[in-house]
C-alpha cells in the first residue's frame, strides 16, 4: 500500500493537448513531492472515515542507498 501511495502521489502523466489553429501544445502533469513534508502527507488509506498518512506509520528523512561494492583495475583504485 505504501509503494502504491508515494508512486500515484508522484506520477508524471499526460494531460492532454491544447489546440490552438495550427499549432498544438502537450500538456503534461509532473509528480509534485518536493520535500519531505510532502512524501509525509500522501494519503496511504482511508479505513472507516479515518485517513492514514505516510507520517502517521512511517519516519521519512533524507539519506543514501548503500553501498555494495566496487571494481577496481588491477587492483589500483577504483574503476568504472
Amino acid at each position: 500500500d505504501l509503494n502504491e501511495a508515494i508512486s500515484a502521489a508522484n506520477r508524471n502523466d499526460g494531460a492532454g493537448r491544447l489546440v490552438e489553429g495550427e499549432k498544438a501544445l502537450v500538456v503534461r502533469a509532473e509528480g509534485a513531492l518536493a520535500t519531505t513534508q510532502d512524501i509525509e502527507r500522501i494519503v496511504v488509506k482511508v479505513v472507516e472515515g479515518k485517513v492514514l498518512r505516510i507520517e502517521d506509520i512511517a519516519k521519512v528523512t533524507i539519506g543514501g542507498v548503500t553501498r555494495y561494492g566496487a571494481v577496481t583495475r588491477n587492483a589500483t583504485g577504483e574503476a568504472v
